[in-house]
């Protein structure tokens, strides 16, 4: 039987493919709510349809207290404690509920001073107290080797959420309607979470699991981690909360508009990261540091030459998708849109659980914290500087510096420095290639009129398909990165464990 470290990356590419597709359905599904809730509704229900998912994924961020990400870790480290860790995990989110309940509702109360959000404070109120304690499901499902469950029940509970939001629109009930349905989806995440316990994480009779000094141990770990957490949710709130205060929620809606998230570009390198981090554990320990940089960098390598062409052709089409998808109404959404495209070149890994890995987790926690401090700071002078996208660039700006800090602490924990933190080089390749495509694809926009829907249709292929011929002609691209990527883009990496190893 292989190792584990032999038999590692075939597993991870398998589990990273299973994972970043239920990632990404679940955020199409996240899109077609932003899409369609802009359609169904007007631009003030939909400003309020914002501020009422913005507050709910900052009580989560606050309530889960880093305890999801903390079962890769405990599960990695010892895998025959996982029926337990189920249960201490949710003993853990239920004692926290009240005071997330308390703050969040005391948060909403002064925000619903310029996006009213009052009257649905108690249905959110219920739907975070049925949510937190089943926060650790999908994890728990991955860290004991089930991911392709895991995907499907992601996917499942994604679209419940989309039914809740978008049914009041279709029938003409109003955005007040919302959060209700919020809620009874909320009560059946609960039950598929005690399902899981139950049918997986069988506790054997009279086996005790409270635990105080592994309570105590939990805590330890995923408190850094749950505050690194809060502060990365906050952080691309900051801008929303700020535009919501100050234009109020027509402008909160128009601005919803232009921060919508890229599925494929964010999550390629966290679900890489979340499969992959029980290996990194298990090569940190193991003292392999030499095999875990490798396996690190092999990584960022071949996700570079995904994100890369997908943020610069995204950057090139932005104005024409942002009409196409919303309308012409929402056009001004375009310029924050390209700042908050170019800002995800840095997505090239996932910096948080190699961190974690190597047992830094307060590093994440300062940076987190940092760069909100460093948000709140730039996003009023940037917003009466730069005016509506002054916002996007404040974000931007703080995401990038905490990213560097991150980046130095990694290189000092595999001995490498900053200079041998990322594969540098290949990335400037990539980019050498990327980017003058990119002005290439800008000329033949500017050069005719285009329809918006023939833009993105013409553009977007023919830059990725000349972009894969150059790179494979250039030799950036290998015949096995190509197999790679073809093997995410058509779906392979959710059949059984064969083929190449992914990383």
């Amino acid at each position: 039987m292989a190792s584990d470290g032999d038999d590692a990356p075939t597993r991870a590419a398998r589990d990273a493919g299973l994972f970043v597709y239920s990632r990404l359905a679940a955020s199409v599904l996240g899109i077609v709510v932003i899409v369609a809730g802009a359609r169904l509704y007007d631009q003030a229900d939909f400003g309020f349809l914002t501020g009422l998912v913005m507050l709910h994924a900052t009580a989560l961020a606050l309530g889960s207290l880093g305890l999801p990400d903390a079962v890769y870790y405990f599960v990695g480290r010892d895998p025959g404690a996982a029926a337990a860790l189920a249960r201490q995990t949710t003993f853990l989110l239920v004692a926290i509920s009240p005071p997330v309940i308390a703050v969040m509702w005391l948060g909403g109360a002064i925000f619903s001073t310029r996006v009213d959000l009052a009257a649905s404070l108690p249905w959110l109120a219920l739907t975070v107290a049925l949510e937190l304690p089943a926060q650790p499901a999908i994890n728990q499902l991955i860290a004991t080797g089930r991911a392709r469950l895991a995907s499907g029940i992601y996917v499942a509970l994604m679209a419940l959420r989309v039914v809740a939001v978008l049914v009041p629109g279709a029938l003409g009930l109003g955005a007040a309607a919302i959060p209700p349905l919020m809620a009874a989806a909320a009560v059946a995440r609960l039950l598929v979470y005690v399902a899981l316990v139950r049918r997986f994480f069988p506790l054997p009779a009279a086996t005790p699991w409270l635990d105080r000094a592994r309570l105590r141990e939990i805590l330890a770990f995923s408190l850094p981690v749950g505050a690194a957490a809060l502060a990365g949710q906050l952080n691309p709130q900051v801008d929303k909360y700020a535009i919501g205060w100050i234009l109020g929620a027509a402008g909160l809606g128009l601005y919803g508009a232009a921060s919508i998230e890229l599925p494929l570009i964010t999550l390629v390198p966290y679900a890489i990261g979340a499969v992959m981090q029980r290996h990194y554990v298990a090569r940190w320990y193991a003292g392999d540091v030499a095999g875990l940089r490798a396996l690190w960098l092999a990584t960022a390598r071949k996700v570079a030459l995904i994100v890369a062409p997908l943020v610069i052709v995204v950057t090139v089409v932005a104005e024409a998708a942002i009409v196409l998808v919303f309308g012409e109404a929402y056009a001004a959404a375009a310029l924050p849109l390209r700042i908050f495209t170019l800002g995800l070149l840095h997505r090239v890994a996932a910096y948080g659980p190699m961190l974690q890995a190597v047992g830094r987790a307060h590093v994440i926690m300062r940076g987190a914290i940092a760069m909100v401090a460093l948000n709140v700071a730039l996003v009023a002078p940037c917003i009466w500087l730069l005016g509506f996208p002054g916002a996007a660039v404040a974000s931007v700006a703080s995401m990038l510096l905490g990213w560097l800090y991150l980046l130095v602490h990694i290189g000092d924990a595999l001995g490498v420095g900053l200079r041998g933190v990322l594969p540098w080089r290949h990335y400037a390749a990539v980019l050498a290639l990327a980017l003058p495509l990119g002005a290439l694809a800008w000329g033949a926009l500017e050069a005719r009129a285009w329809s918006p829907a023939t833009a993105v249709a013409a553009i977007v292929p023919a830059y990725l398909v000349l972009y894969v011929v150059l790179a494979r002609l250039t030799r950036l691209m290998s015949a096995a990165d190509l197999r790679y990527l073809r093997d995410w883009l058509t779906l392979r990496m959710l059949r059984e464990r064969r083929g190449e190893a992914g990383a």
